[in-house]
């Protein structure tokens, strides 16, 4: 990230859109566009999160892994009620 906003620096676009995921991430193919549309929808908008989910059940992943992505899941939303319970400004 840092580099890509140097990069934006070295051509001066100021309203660069900076994208984060997992490398194991599955998205639809209007993803890109979507966060697109957003910034173009709230031009003060600085961030914004979209919904995700892992998988939880099925035959892709051995037991041990589907319960240490529940334990992951569980603790993501913990954090994010906490934050929000705390009226952080970054829930």
């Amino acid at each position: 990230m840092d580099e890509a906003i140097n990069r934006f620096a070295l051509i001066k676009h100021k309203k660069g859109i900076i994208v984060s995921l997992d490398a194991d991430c599955l998205v639809l193919q209007n993803y890109l566009v979507e966060i697109e549309k957003f910034f173009e929808k709230n031009p003060k908008g600085t961030a914004c999160s979209i919904y995700y989910e892992h998988p939880i059940s099925g035959r892709i992943y051995p037991r041990e892994t589907l319960k240490a992505i529940i334990e992951y899941e569980l603790y993501l939303r913990y954090y994010n009620l906490s934050l929000r319970a705390i009226k952080s400004k970054v829930a």
